[in-house]
């Protein structure tokens, strides 16, 4: 179709709408001759008479009727849409769509979302749960939540919080398997390890910030899911290398032990990604202004 009948069929009905030209004229803040004109060319480029005129009345035929009346919801329709966008742009509305491991949307996401939600109720969210990293791109998500030592991608990162990952295991595994002094003690000991992690079978740890000490692993169970891992350990069947937000309470009740409280290993971050920065979505913008507060508050707890 031809982009300039739209203009004209808009003009159309408003002189439908109004009942001549002079109100229509007024309300398109255009003269009389030029609305008559569209109205004509409207009707010659469809070959379809549309208002009957005389020197005093104007009166729409069954096909003029007929157009005005889909006109009128076309109109409607992208008046809604305009608005909607227009209204966007003061209050955050729509949908979010999310991909995060499981383990930062149990411990931290879900709760974070419902307190988004109570500040921005006109905002839907919807939530996938994976440790596998996900084309953010390709799979149509709007942020992707990313644990550990970003790379240079394509992507935009912002951080929301930093975390340590931390050597852990149940009291009956260390009393079986213990003492550990040193980062040596945990090598040829049953090791739970995440398989999503790159250098999975060897542990690095520093003291001091100057006493690095790197430990060869031989993993006794392998599992790609964060909260897996910690099942695990929390049923005795080996240590792992786990994230401090995801076991921090378990540490603080006495489910788990925190190994080796005197060495650490490197910081990592947990940022938001997401494809576009410029013309971002006030909804988005709105969510991930609220995270950076949220676990500034949440984290600094662990």
């Amino acid at each position: 179709m031809d982009l300039r009948h739209l203009y004209r069929i808009s003009v159309f009905q408003k002189v439908a709408e109004t009942g001549n030209f002079t109100r229509a004229a007024q309300a398109l803040n255009l003269s009389k001759s030029v609305v008559s004109q569209h109205v004509s060319d409207l009707e010659r480029d469809l070959n379809v008479r549309l208002l009957n005129r005389s020197t005093r009345s104007v009166s729409i035929t069954q096909e003029g009727h007929s157009l005005a009346d889909a006109a009128e919801q076309m109109i409607d329709i992208i008046g809604t849409a305009i608005e909607r966008l227009e209204n966007e742009q003061h209050l955050p509305s729509g949908m979010i769509r999310i991909t995060a491991s499981q383990n930062l949307a149990i411990v931290y996401l879900a709760g974070a979302i419902a307190r988004f939600r109570e500040a921005h109720p006109t905002v839907e969210v919807e939530l996938d749960t994976q440790d596998s990293i996900t084309n953010l791109i390709e799979s149509g998500y709007d942020i992707a939540f990313r644990i550990g030592w970003l790379k240079i991608t394509e992507l935009h990162a912002v951080k929301i919080a930093d975390f340590e990952m931390v050597p852990c295991a149940s009291p009956a595994f260390v009393r079986k398997f213990g003492p550990f002094d040193s980062p040596m003690d945990l090598s040829r000991k049953p090791w739970i390890v995440l398989t999503i992690m790159s250098d999975y079978d060897r542990l690095t740890l520093s003291r001091n910030d100057q006493d690095n000490m790197s430990v060869k692993l031989y993993p006794s169970i392998r599992t790609n899911s964060g909260m897996t891992a910690k099942q695990f350990v929390l049923n005795g069947a080996g240590a792992a290398l786990l994230p401090d937000y995801a076991v921090s309470a378990e540490i603080e009740e006495g489910n788990l032990v925190r190994l080796l409280p005197g060495w650490h290993h490197r910081p990592g971050e947990i940022a938001a990604t997401f494809v576009h920065r410029r013309r971002m979505p006030l909804r988005l913008r709105a969510f991930i202004d609220f995270l950076k507060e949220d676990a500034r508050t949440t984290f600094n707890k662990h």
